[in-house]
């Protein structure tokens, strides 16, 4: 089965030249020599200092045209509206036993959301220790009112891709092999412009985006061609 592997790799890289691709070409290489299983992936190289705070970078793409293709299990922190929440879709809701769950990792969740009078408590009780990436925050939309719980629910369902930068890079999944080379455009195009708007006063636009790569779970990345 490796040497099954280590083939389909190195057939692989042999189709890709060393240039930059225009999007759905580089898409098209990618579907066509990966199993429909395997995610399909974004890197952003960025002229940032990671290492200042002035110049992280993070936001979220609230809307994904063409969806990410998984399921997405959500986890909600609320003291009240529990059925609310499992009515809209939420794979698990409570308060006290919910991070007690947590905890003792006997669940994970694609992503968390919170009602907004809770939060202080949760932060008391170290959750920002246990999820580390995962916490509720206002800034990626999981920190919610009550009376928004349904609707940030399915927003969360729907597909919503968070993103922050770690040193220079940014690394986001933007679909499944198994999608059409434009729908994954599409999702490109929404992540690339909600990354440029993310972009720090303390960097100049045109030090900002440097490279841009794509690739496939088990395939090698693809160069785009971001001048435009």
């Amino acid at each position: 089965m490796a040497k099954k592997v280590c083939k389909r790799l190195n057939d692989f890289r042999a189709k890709i030249s060393d240039r930059q691709y225009e999007a759905k070409e580089a898409f098209d290489i990618l579907i066509d020599n990966a199993n429909a299983r395997e995610s399909v992936d974004i890197v952003f190289v960025l002229g940032i200092d990671g290492k200042k705070s002035d110049q992280v970078v993070r936001g979220v793409v609230e809307h994904v045209p063409a969806g990410l293709g998984k399921k997405v299990v959500v986890g909600v922190f609320a003291k009240t509206d529990h059925t609310t929440a499992k009515d809209a879709g939420a794979e698990h809701v409570g308060f006290e036993d919910l991070f007690e769950k947590v905890k003792k990792e006997e669940i994970d969740c694609d992503v968390y959301l919170a009602t907004i009078d809770i939060m202080p408590e949760l932060a008391k009780m170290g959750l920002g220790r246990i999820l580390k990436g995962k916490m509720p925050n206002p800034k990626f939309g999981t920190v919610i009112e009550a009376k928004d719980i349904a609707k940030a629910v399915k927003t969360q369902k729907a597909g919503q891709i968070a993103f922050r930068s770690n040193g220079s890079l940014i690394h986001c999944s933007i679909g499944r092999a198994s999608f059409k080379s434009d729908d994954l455009v599409k999702n490109f195009e929404a992540v690339f412009n909600s990354v440029k708007q993310a972009r720090p006063n303390a960097v100049k636009p045109h030090n900002y985006i440097k490279r841009v790569f794509v690739s496939t779970t088990m395939g090698p990345s693809v160069r785009l061609n971001i001048a435009q």
